[in-house]
């Protein structure tokens, strides 16, 4: 081995034991803070605990048939490696999430029903379905939920056959949907008062877009424009909320509201303040802090349509203070059950810098361009 391979080797590997010490400590303190909150029954705990390691049992049966073999060995390049042990490590954190021991009774109260209190009509009759199903037997079906979860992850991380890879990502493409639907309320991009900084369009409806992608790969259909267009979509339907008079941005309340609700939460008081701090500026300046979302959201969904490059140098900014100042990260409150929409839509535009577009001049609308030249000879 030569001394560069040998250092890239060593870089990668640090990189990767110091991104799992960061996930293995966050998720520590998450489950500290929540002893310190929760007192839940030792019998609930040790039920919940014994579905979950039945279910695993299971998961490993599955995944033991998939494996990869020689004679059913596929290549898809470093860029689908790349998006797959992404989206695999971010549904092991939510794995994880969902197993916190109070999670089987504070995931309604907590995450569900106060979603349901900005709904009506169709959509709240939908998620109440959901509800009613939980609530039979919520300990059961929370270690349902985590093995599910944890299945797709581990899947996604090894090295499983064509069969296998593609079973586990419709598992995770069609599980993603039903957290979208009934855990996630569409993503909230029907409720009054929904913004990208709040987390739109939903962390599982990204997952299953990136599910999605990686099946055309898988099956031999390399679609790379794909994830420009998806962002695109993104940034206009956040543009649009962030615009239209109903969603009520232009007036500093609502859109103070959104750090607002975090400043309550357990946490690290330094957040607190940071919240208090930009709910204050939010409604001193509400004119002009909506004015600078709404133009940087249609700034975006322009590059991510012509150059995705530029696009996504743009996207990281935006989304890391969304990530902060309006979601909390995800799962610093102590009862979050993802990272929320800002880590992975951080991962596809690192995915995108790195990998997928080789030329700043990349133009994802060629293939329309390819289609009508075609159609009109």
């Amino acid at each position: 081995m030569s001394y560069d391979s040998l250092w890239e080797w060593n870089k990668y590997s640090l990189l990767k034991m110091a991104t799992i010490f960061a996930i293995m400590i966050i998720l520590i303190l998450v489950f500290y803070g929540d002893y310190i909150l929760y007192k839940i029954p030792g019998n609930l705990t040790l039920t919940l605990y014994s579905y979950t390691i039945f279910g695993m049992i299971i998961v490993s049966i599955f995944l033991y048939l998939f494996r990869k073999n020689p004679l059913n060995t596929e290549k898809y390049g470093k860029a689908f490696t790349f998006l797959k042990i992404s989206l695999g490590t971010l549904w092991i954190i939510d794995g994880i999430l969902q197993l916190q021991p109070e999670m089987p009774y504070v995931f309604l109260p907590y995450v569900i029903i106060p979603m349901m209190g900005s709904t009506n009509g169709e959509l709240y009759n939908i998620v109440l379905f959901g509800v009613n199903i939980w609530s039979i037997h919520p300990v059961i079906f929370n270690a349902m939920a985590a093995v599910t979860q944890l299945f797709i992850g581990i899947g996604l991380l090894i090295k499983l056959n064509k069969v296998g890879n593609l079973f586990v990502l419709f598992i995770s493409a069609a599980w993603s949907l039903i957290i979208w639907i009934f855990g996630e309320g569409f993503g909230g991009i029907l409720q009054a008062g929904s913004s990208f900084l709040s987390g739109v369009p939903g962390s599982a409806f990204v997952y299953f877009i990136i599910s999605i992608y990686l099946m055309l790969v898988v099956i031999g259909l390399n679609k790379k424009e794909v994830i420009p267009i998806f962002m695109a979509v993104v940034f206009l339907i956040s543009f649009i909320l962030q615009i239209i008079p109903a969603s009520q941005f232009w007036s500093g309340y609502t859109l103070s509201r959104i750090p607002y609700n975090l400043i309550f939460l357990y946490q690290p008081r330094f957040l607190s303040n940071s919240f208090l701090y930009f709910a204050s500026s939010f409604i001193t300046y509400d004119f002009y802090w909506n004015m600078f979302f709404s133009i940087y959201f249609a700034i975006c969904v322009i590059f991510w349509l012509y150059r995705p490059f530029y696009g996504a140098i743009l996207t990281i900014p935006i989304t890391l203070f969304s990530w902060w100042v309006g979601q909390d990260f995800g799962i610093v409150s102590g009862y979050g059950t993802d990272p929320n929409s800002g880590l992975p839509i951080f991962l596809i535009s690192v995915y995108t810098l790195i990998y997928t577009i080789p030329s700043k001049n990349y133009f994802p609308l060629n293939f329309l361009r390819r289609k009508s030249s075609a159609e009109m000879q």
